[in-house]
């Protein structure tokens, strides 16, 4: 049974959906860490241990005089977001409508560092490891708490799978119930404002829900892909408004099709199309790299290869390898994430015709090749809209999971399901504009975003 259907019996035909601590539909928060684990067997909470626990408390006092002034909208976004433009690290999702918006502040979350405040184009940041202190303060006090126990109990009969130590369920209980005493403490000493603009808001129900108990307005910005089965817009059971944004500002009109019933989602947030601030930008803004350029030359053929770190994304190597030693006129460009290369090249023996950049970003490294190759990542769904056709690697079925309902095979996009497809998709690519690939995506990212966003603001805030 696939993830699309699991959540369907589950969502429907079981109670989990209506258990509570206090008032609290907790089964939100757990069922985003129950559903990878029935599906990939695995689950894992980033804690950090250790030097790094001192250096993100000394990281929670960035932008602490901001805590005191009051701003009409505020915005939660990650360092994650934020990538090097014109000598800045710009949130691709928030900065550009903070810049619109007067009087904005912006809460933001990371696990490494905040970038230097010379080095971002909005300076009224302030870190949220501040609030998380006081969230894990206030998850302390609910520690053994006989309530969880049973809750936790509860659910674990419905899973015969999933071992007591495999899946930490009373933390996702403590954490709802802490993000929303801290909002609610927050607001108290705060000004509540007009609006919060946030990424992922999945991630922060009980800040959504503290926030909506105040009549303030959540619109949130789509930061990746949303498809039939992830369980952050999957909602099949009668849940409060209270939990979900009124707004979300999608990629494409692709999410309206995706969201509509049975799923309830578009039914507790209205879906406002408008496309993406980096798609935008580069495809207006592109500068080839010489070098690079100069490279790919002497090749017939590129492919920009986005990695991802996991298991799954790993699976993509031999693949790789395997394609370039039997296309040596043709250079593979391998992005690396957080993996670093050092690993790739102790691990595998690479052809001389693949390298790996970490000087140029994905948008860059895509818009400098022929071809898009990944095995899942969000990237297939913005290169397309650079003009660049997609080779998705369909590894344990994951491409055709994520994908095969946004992204039909079709001008844009081709899976293979062995690296022996390999010569026959390029021979079907090779006749194709660049032109032709960016209109056969164009559901998927709705054009000129800046004017649609705009449009937005002035309409609904």
């Amino acid at each position: 049974m696939n993830l699309e259907k699991i959540i369907h019996k589950i969502e429907t035909e079981t109670n989990l959906p209506d258990i509570k601590y206090m008032n609290f539909h907790v089964w939100l928060a757990i069922r985003k860490h129950i559903y990878p684990k029935l599906t990939k067997g695995i689950y894992k909470l980033k804690s950090p241990q250790g030097i790094k626990v001192v250096k993100l408390f000394l990281n929670a006092f960035y932008g602490f005089s901001y805590w005191f002034h009051r701003y009409d909208y505020w915005f939660i976004s990650s360092t994650t977001t934020r990538k090097p433009i014109n000598g800045t690290y710009r949130d691709i999702f928030t900065d550009h409508i903070m810049e619109k918006l007067p009087n904005s502040w912006k809460i933001e979350y990371t696990l490494k560092q905040h970038y230097p405040k010379k080095l971002i184009p909005y300076q009224k940041v302030s870190s949220m490891l501040l609030l998380i202190i006081v969230e894990k303060f206030i998850s302390c006090l609910l520690t053994n708490n006989k309530k969880i126990i049973e809750i936790e109990n509860e659910i674990l009969k419905h899973f015969k799978t999933i071992k007591r130590n495999e899946i930490d369920i009373k933390h996702s209980i403590k954490k709802i119930v802490g993000q929303y005493h801290t909002m609610k403490l927050l607001l108290f000493f705060k000004k509540k404002p007009k609006v919060l603009f946030l990424v992922s808001a999945y991630s922060y129900y009980g800040y959504v829900k503290a926030l909506k108990e105040k009549s303030v307005k959540i619109v949130e910005i789509q930061h990746g892909v949303i498809n039939n089965s992830h369980v952050g817009y999957v909602i099949y059971s009668n849940y409060p408004n209270l939990y979900f944004p009124d707004y979300l500002l999608s990629f494409g009109s692709n999410e309206k099709k995706i969201l509509k019933h049975p799923n309830r989602f578009s039914e507790v947030t209205k879906i406002h199309p408008t496309g993406s601030y980096i798609i935008d930008y580069y495809k207006n803004n592109f500068k080839p790299q010489k070098e690079l350029s100069e490279l790919i030359k002497k090749y017939e053929l590129s492919f920009c290869v986005s990695l991802q770190d996991c298991e799954v994304g790993f699976s993509i190597i031999p693949w790789i390898i395997e394609i370039a030693k039997n296309n040596p006129k043709n250079i593979f460009v391998l992005k690396p994430r957080e993996t670093p290369i050092s690993y790739y090249k102790e691990n595998y023996n690479f052809p001389t015709n693949t390298i790996f950049n970490n000087n140029l970003n994905i948008y860059e490294l895509i818009l400098h090749c022929d071809y898009h190759i990944t095995a899942y990542s969000t990237t297939a769904l913005e290169a397309p809209s650079l003009g660049k056709p997609n080779i998705l690697f369909n590894i344990e079925n994951k491409a055709m999971t994520y994908y095969k309902i946004i992204l039909t095979q079709n001008k844009s996009t081709f899976y293979l399901n062995s690296t022996a497809e390999f010569d026959k998709i390029i021979s079907k690519l090779q006749n194709m504009s660049s032109k032709e690939v960016i209109e056969a995506n164009a559901n998927i990212f709705k054009p000129n975003y800046l004017k649609n966003l705009y449009n937005f603001l002035s309409h609904n805030l």
